[in-house]
């Protein structure tokens, strides 16, 4: 099974399909590749140097990022599910393509942008609906709904 983790893009939305995924494993007894794409960074600052030149340290940095991707593989092992981490770099939906079909999954799951209520959604690609169609494979996509009176924590 791979989770792809579109995690820059929408921050909310990966923890949904996160933990439907890890549920669904866990009761097929499937393994996880948790699948982060680092897309081509054009802004030079502290954190997307961070993340641009160390991306195989990604889980030991202080970053956002590092602590949701570590966040991620704890889940999955606490779950005792088996789980790796994957982190490619390139244009966003090539690279999950080309990871669906270099691996054999059975399903990906992906969070839904339209989850997010910014503008982004409206000039933006929509990742999720481009990778479904294309993907070959089964596709779960979940969204993420903030209940109110809720904060995340990260």
């Amino acid at each position: 099974m791979l989770l792809s983790d579109k995690l820059l893009g929408g921050l909310e939305y990966g923890f949904t399909v996160e933990e439907i995924g890890l549920q669904i494993a866990n009761t097929m007894g499937a393994s996880i590749t948790i699948l982060h794409i680092i897309p081509p960074i054009n802004m030079d600052y502290h954190t997307s140097r961070t993340v641009k030149e160390n991306p195989e340290y990604l889980t030991d940095t202080d970053t956002i990022l590092g602590r949701v991707l570590r966040k991620g593989l704890e889940n999955a092992r606490q779950s005792s599910l088996d789980a790796v981490l994957k982190i490619r770099q390139g244009n966003i939906v090539p690279e999950i393509l080309e990871e669906l079909q270099s691996g054999e999954y059975d399903l990906i799951c992906m969070g839904s942008p339209y989850s997010t209520h910014s503008l982004r959604q409206l000039y933006r690609p929509n990742v999720t609906a481009e990778v479904a169609e294309i993907a070959g494979c089964p596709a779960l996509i979940a969204r993420f709904e903030v209940e109110s009176n809720t904060t995340i924590q990260m």
